[in-house]
């Protein structure tokens, strides 16, 4: 039976507004390498533009340098909707290029001064392995 272990890693990023709703910035993941497959280190950038906080759209580009022999490519892009100032809607894609698959996701959340939630499907498509479904909830309380 295999043994469990703690270990400690480290997440970096920094951020630039270049003008009102365009940010860029570049990313860190396990910094700290664990050796582990559950922690790969990632290193790569983001853009993302909002408009007036409510539509959002952002593009994530990630290098993954330990977990396959060679790095590999991680891409991804989002998009998100603020109905009525509390209900976001969200549509993402992933692409991992050192595996056969892609993952949709789809959410739909409340969020206000004190509380959030969300509700999301991500779905792997494509590949020959079997497609991985998943439900995930996220509940949120601000302490002020």
């Amino acid at each position: 039976a295999a043994l469990a272990r703690a270990a400690f890693t480290l997440d970096a990023a920094i951020r630039v507004t270049a003008f009102e709703g365009l940010q860029i910035a570049a990313l860190g993941y396990n910094l700290i390498r664990t050796h582990s497959p559950i922690a790969p280190l990632l290193v790569g950038g983001s853009i993302s533009y909002s408009y007036k906080q409510v539509f959002s759209l952002s593009v994530d580009a990630l290098a993954d340098l330990t977990t396959f022999d060679s790095a590999e490519a991680v891409l991804g892009v989002g998009a998100e909707y603020l109905a009525g100032g509390s209900v976001p809607i969200r549509l993402g894609y992933r692409r991992e290029f050192g595996r056969p698959y892609h993952q949709l996701t789809a959410a739909l959340g409340y969020v206000d001064a004190k509380f959030g939630a969300d509700l999301a499907l991500r779905q792997d498509i494509g590949g020959d392995q079997t497609r991985d479904t998943q439900l995930l909830l996220s509940l949120r309380y601000h302490v002020q």
